[in-house]
Parts: C-alpha cells; sequence; structure tokens
C-alpha cells in the first residue's frame, strides 16, 4: 500500500515539475525542471516496476494498464520538453499533459 501511495506522490510531483518547467520562460530554467522531471520519472518507472512485480499475479491486466499510461505520461512529457527547447507550446499540449495525467492517477488510486 505504502508503494501505491509513493508512487501516486512521485505521479503528482512529475506533472507538477513538468508543467513549471514546460511554462519556464528561460532555457537555462526549463532544463533545469527537464533534469528534475527525469530523475522523478526514473524514480517513478523503478517503483512502478516493483510494485509490477508484487501484483502481476493478483492483476495482470491493471498492472500492465498503469505501466503503459505511466510510459505514455513520460513519453509526452519528453516530446514536450523538446518541443519547449525548438518551439513554444500551445495549450493543447498542456490539455493532453493534463488528461494523461489525471487518467494515470484515478486508474492508480482506484484499481
Amino acid at each position: 500500500m505504502i508503494l501505491v501511495i509513493l508512487n501516486c506522490l512521485l505521479l503528482t510531483l512529475l506533472f507538477l515539475a513538468a508543467i513549471i518547467g514546460l511554462r519556464a520562460k528561460t532555457l537555462k530554467k526549463t532544463k533545469n525542471w527537464l533534469v528534475i522531471s527525469r530523475v522523478l520519472y526514473l524514480t517513478l518507472l523503478v517503483g512502478r516496476v516493483l510494485i509490477s512485480y508484487h501484483f502481476t499475479p493478483l492483476a495482470p491486466l491493471a498492472v500492465s494498464i498503469k505501466l503503459l499510461l505511466v510510459i505514455l505520461l513520460i513519453v509526452l512529457i519528453e516530446l514536450f520538453f523538446a518541443r519547449k527547447q525548438s518551439q513554444t507550446i500551445n495549450w493543447k499540449a498542456f490539455t493532453m499533459l493534463s488528461c494523461t495525467f489525471v487518467t494515470s492517477l484515478l486508474i492508480n488510486i482506484c484499481v
């Protein structure tokens, strides 16, 4: 249970770090938040793998969906940071990132 709570906390911190980094005005601040986001998502990924190892025999479909949603969130964050360094980010990107985060968080809490 504590791993699930820590996973949700890391997911929330990752989302906040990504939003702050994507809204940063200078490239230096954006890169700093990118490093923070990478540390958080690597920690999140390790935690998710540990949870998957323990809970796969109990609910393999739910564990797979949770892991895929975390990977999707990481890919979106990396894509948006790459786009941010070359051009501006529009509101659709923030909406997509927010929807993926909310979906991941709800599935992590409910299932």
